[in-house]
């Protein structure tokens, strides 16, 4: 049997047949990849954001640590030297907390993630 052998209205029906198969085969493709995206996304959100932000500040109050070591260097008033060692040990502080985040998150029993 050739296809020219059926009516029109059985073709037109086999023919849309295939076409919403089609479709449903890039549907569920689809979805597949929009799932993908969103586990990727939620990783990117969740850890990489996040570790990111911390680097941020973490180079941030050493970029600060450096400048306030400057000051301490060349200034000759005790009461900026004063401040400045304050603001070193704030700054220090925050930063062994934030290598401490890094370490944790970081690392695992089996090394480095």
């Amino acid at each position: 049997m050739k296809i020219k052998d059926f009516s029109v209205g059985i073709r037109l029906a086999g023919s849309f047949s295939l076409i919403l198969v089609l479709v449903m085969i890039m549907t569920v493709t689809g979805v597949g990849y929009l799932n993908s995206m969103l586990t990727s996304t939620d990783r990117v959100m969740n850890n990489y954001l996040l570790q990111e932000r911390m680097a941020n500040e973490w180079q941030t109050a050493i970029e600060s640590n450096g400048a306030l070591g400057l000051v301490l260097l060349t200034s000759g008033d005790p009461d900026i030297r004063t401040y400045a060692q304050q603001r070193i040990k704030k700054n220090s502080a925050r930063v062994d907390i934030l290598q401490d985040k890094f370490n944790r998150e970081l690392t695992s029993e089996q090394g480095i993630r």
